[in-house]
């Protein structure tokens, strides 16, 4: 089970480049698709899925020619292969692949905003809590902040068996860099400008329906991201590692949480191929 874990982990972290853009590139189709003309096929995009399918038979191969790479003494050079991988994948294919399909989403949207002719704007002032409750909006802070002091709580405690603190401390702290990150993204989803221009769309009330629904949608969000990584630090911060279940549940907790916190960031990365923030930065640049 140990070794399976390892494996997924393994793949978790060769394929986390090729999510993140997925994610974002459906988030670019959908910004553009209901405007009238979809995105095209890209090429960065079907680079990337290809380089990380060869960079698993990579690892696939070598993990059959040499099953010691999967033990625990050699565990150390198969996470430095890891990090190779991820970052070759990320910095060679994955930027440019964001940056082609943010820009072939910002002149599709430019062409359909050029095309219109009315538009309209609100200049009513909004809040937050116009949309989520202020008691509300705290409790993602509140659940960092009793994580943060009840794992200081169990780390000063006198450690049993062979506990390793950094996994459960990383955890912790991306619970606190989500919860400023979706913050400052609930903040632009409620006082941010219109997403839509356009007269015709269904009027204020609609608008304001649509706002509501996006502002909550980001705080529930945050609020599981927060929990479920700080649930996951809890758990791990006293895990034994030097028993066979231990590294199991090390192991199984590191792969759930690499992989929330990787759609997370991916979720945040794609707000920005939106129809609304493409169409806000448009209308920047055209003043």
């Amino acid at each position: 089970m140990s070794t399976l874990l390892l494996i997924a982990l393994v793949v978790l972290v060769v394929v986390t480049p090729a999510l993140v853009g997925d994610v974002v590139f459906r988030a670019a189709a959908r910004a553009t698709g209901p405007g009238g003309e979809s995105i095209p096929s890209l090429a960065g995009p079907r680079r990337l899925r290809l380089a990380t399918l060869a960079a698993l038979l990579l690892f696939g191969a070598w993990a059959v020619l040499d099953p010691s790479i999967l033990s625990e003494a050699r565990r150390a050079a198969l996470g430095v292969a890891e990090l190779a991988a991820f970052v070759v994948l990320g910095l060679l294919f994955l930027f440019p692949a964001l940056h082609e399909a943010t820009t072939a989403a910002r002149d599709l949207v430019r062409s359909e905003t050029d095309r219109a002719a009315v538009r309209t704007a609100s200049l009513r002032p909004r809040r937050v809590a116009d949309y989520v409750s202020l008691r509300m909006l705290l409790v993602p802070y509140g659940v960092a902040i009793v994580t943060a002091a009840l794992l200081a709580l169990r780390l000063a405690a006198s450690p049993a068996g062979d506990r390793r603190p950094l996994l459960c401390l990383g955890f912790a702290a991306a619970s606190f860099v989500f919860v400023g990150l979706y913050g400052a993204w609930i903040h632009e989803e409620a006082c941010g400008p219109d997403s839509s221009g356009v007269a015709g769309t269904g009027g204020e009330p609609a608008r304001e329906e649509e706002r509501r629904r996006r502002v909550r949608a980001v705080f529930l969000g945050q609020a599981a991201l927060v929990t479920v990584l700080g649930g996951l630090a809890l758990v791990l911060v006293d895990v034994d590692w030097s028993v066979a279940t231990g590294r199991t549940v090390a192991l199984a907790g590191a792969s759930l949480g690499g992989l929330v916190g990787v759609l997370g960031c991916a979720a945040s990365i794609a707000s920005d191929v939106s129809r609304r923030r493409l169409e806000t930065a448009l209308r920047k640049v055209a003043r």
